[in-house]
């Protein structure tokens, strides 16, 4: 690998590390599809363009729960379509050029959101408010609801679906139970599939769970529609 490189395309490996730290002059890095779940880009300060996504729930695919930005001043365009947790894009450098594709690559209906990204920025209060230089970004977001924080640590904005309502098990073969909490009332369950249709509904849930046997392998979206509101979450079937 040149220590010069100033591109670097590494698409639909099997590969779980990644070392960038010799590559002081990269400014492009397109890494979709492989086994990464984490990524240091801390040396590679010139990286303008970072591609992390993961297109599917059949391997390869990167699983990456957070990035870390603060050591990337020229970063102009971050596309991490996916389940991305947290961002970190304090860098000293937040301008108006910015374009980040958190979406969750599931093409579901528009109002189910299976995930929620926190973004830390130079200015939090800004960004909250849509001033100047966030008001110019943007973010495509396709099922995925965003926030912009000073520290994502402190109180991520994630829905605790385990506190409305428990499912179990997951992943799961044949049955799948549905334990609303806190007097909760469930009204009807549906699942998705990786394409965004719908599978399966479920109108009846008198006995607190739903058959899966008969579907194929693989990654669902389970929404829940309950007098509290609607949830989502993944759920696997095997």
């Amino acid at each position: 690998m040149f220590t010069n490189l100033e591109e670097l395309t590494i698409n639909g490996t099997y590969i779980e590390e990644l070392n960038l730290n010799s590559l002081a002059n990269l400014k492009y890095l397109h890494c979709v599809d492989n086994m990464l779940a984490n990524l240091d880009v801390s040396n590679n300060s010139l990286l303008e363009y970072l591609n992390i996504s993961s297109g599917g729930d059949v391997p390869p695919f990167n699983s990456f729960d957070e990035i870390d930005l603060s050591n990337n001043p020229n970063i102009h365009t971050l596309v991490a379509a996916g389940s991305m947790e947290s961002i970190n894009l304090k860098n000293g450098n937040n301008n108006q050029d910015m374009y980040i594709n958190i979406s969750a690559n599931w093409d579901l209906p528009p109002d189910v959101v299976v995930g929620h990204t926190c973004i830390e920025v130079d200015n939090p209060e800004a960004a909250q408010s849509n001033q100047s230089p966030y008001s110019e970004w943007v973010i495509s977001h396709s099922n995925q609801s965003y926030s912009f924080a000073d520290d994502c640590n402190l109180g991520r904005h994630n829905v605790d679906f385990s506190q409305t309502i428990s499912i179990y098990p997951n992943p799961a073969s044949d049955v799948l139970n549905i334990d609303p909490q806190d007097g909760v009332v469930l009204e009807k369950v549906e699942l998705y599939n990786i394409s965004g249709r719908l599978v399966r509904e479920y109108n009846d849930l008198s006995k607190g769970s739903i058959l899966v046997n008969g579907l194929g392998k693989g990654i669902y979206i389970l929404k829940a529609f309950t007098d509290k509101g609607n949830y989502s979450e993944r759920i696997i079937v095997e």
